[in-house]
């Protein structure tokens, strides 16, 4: 997804557009053992206005993927939807000395476009976990495929990586 930087002003401008589905397969598919399947384009609308220091835009990313349950092991569909929001600022704002790669949700551009297909794509896979365990109910059965587990394993909320980052920045923050 590219946006023209001419194009952004501080009046908030939307678009809507999908990610290609097989780029975002292949690059799913570039770790090891991965059984994660995107099996819908993904669909996003974006908002983005210009602010003195940088650009500012907010999305939602919705697609559905096929994963195998790490309890029953059958492969079941999930709907994901992800809202993320990003800074957005040219390269040239790069102090000396700090990497870029540092700095959470902020998105660097060199040249007449913002190219946010690899920030989203990195959403999305960062927001699945690599080993779903669905959470029970009060009676053993799954949240998911409704079968019942009496194993005397307990369920705990689990984090996945991009809230793991996200806390981190939050924690920097203060």
């Amino acid at each position: 997804m590219k946006i023209k930087v001419a194009d952004v002003t501080t009046t908030p401008r939307s678009y809507s557009d999908t990610l290609d589905l097989k780029a975002l397969n292949d690059r799913m598919n570039e770790g090891n053992d991965n059984e994660v399947i995107f099996l819908k384009e993904p669909e996003v609308e974006l908002s983005i206005h210009g602010t003195p220091q940088a650009m500012e835009a907010s999305c939602t990313i919705k697609t559905r993927y096929r994963q195998p349950c790490s309890r029953c092991l059958k492969e079941l569909e999930m709907d994901l939807v992800r809202e993320v929001e990003f800074v957005i600022k040219p390269e040239s704002s790069i102090l000396a000395g700090v990497e870029p790669d540092e700095d959470v949700n902020v998105v660097y551009y060199d040249g007449p476009h913002i190219d946010l297909e690899d920030a989203l794509q990195e959403t999305l896979i960062l927001a699945i976990s690599p080993f779903l365990l669905p959470e029970r109910d009060e009676n053993g059965y799954c949240s998911i495929c409704n079968e019942r587990y009496n194993d005397a394993i307990e369920d705990e909320p689990k984090n996945n990586l991009g809230d793991l980052l996200r806390q981190a920045a939050k924690k920097r923050e203060n």
